[in-house]
């Protein structure tokens, strides 16, 4: 077996069989640091609806809100995040009171984004695009 530009080939009585096994383990590599990237971000806002939704989405990572039960900010999400973005700095005043040791741990970005713009909003998608320049 010999290794060519990152391939593995034999070679058989007819020609060359190409094992693509090193290929393949190389793309799956990349895949699984694209996904460790994405998944490594969290988005908070205060409902979780719009801001940090539209975010999650483009950037990839997760969404959580301040004040919606239906996806309320925890201890375990925060654990997860490598990053943490909210949009308004009393957010991050929040995320202090409510989390004192994930705050001290984590790095927390404010993307200074007022709550005017709905889910998925040209405006709102310009806007994150700068901000993420």
């Amino acid at each position: 077996m010999k290794k060519e530009n990152n391939i593995l080939w034999e070679s058989t009585g007819s020609g060359k069989t190409y094992v693509m096994a090193q290929t393949i383990a190389n793309l799956k590599g990349i895949q699984k640091n694209i996904d460790k990237e994405k998944r490594m971000k969290l988005f908070i806002c205060n409902q979780g609806e719009n801001r940090s939704k539209t975010a999650a989405k483009l950037f990839g990572g997760k969404s959580a809100s301040l004040h919606n039960e239906k996806n309320l900010v925890n201890k375990r999400l925060l654990d997860w995040a490598e990053v943490i973005y909210v949009f308004e700095e009393r957010q991050r005043k929040e995320i202090g009171k409510r989390f004192p040791n994930q705050y001290i741990k984590k790095k927390i970005i404010n993307l200074d984004i007022p709550d005017v713009y709905r889910y998925n909003q040209p405006e709102l998608i310009k806007i994150l695009k700068e901000r993420f320049k």
